[in-house]
């Protein structure tokens, strides 16, 4: 089902908005957290508040607040490379809930 409907019954390219994929490795781009939650659906980089949604579903949310400098703090290897263990976890499964984050109605 998706929103309610058969998938059957779905587009293709609908659901495939609708799919993500977590792997087990989750890999620390060098960017910054915001940005490495952005990747899953990279049309809502610039939608900070989307970017907060989808980690705190994930419950990354804290975790990132906790980092120097919160969702700019850039991770990997070359930067900061603390995120590890259950935070990494929820990184990579808040990189799968931006895609279910609903865009904000805009009032007219």
């Amino acid at each position: 089902m998706v929103e309610g409907r058969d998938t059957r019954e779905v587009d293709s390219h609908e659901l495939l908005s609708h799919t993500a994929i977590v792997f087990q490795d989750f890999i620390q781009y060098a960017l910054s957290a915001g940005d490495n939650i952005a990747l899953g659906r990279h049309e809502r980089a610039i939608d900070f508040a989307a970017i907060v949604r989808a980690a705190g579903l994930a419950g990354a949310d804290r975790d990132i607040r906790g980092l120097p400098e919160g969702y700019e703090t850039l991770l990997g290897s070359a930067f900061i490379d603390t995120v590890t263990g259950s935070s990494t976890a929820a990184m990579a499964s808040s990189r799968s809930s931006i895609r279910l984050t609903k865009r904000p109605r805009r009032s007219c």
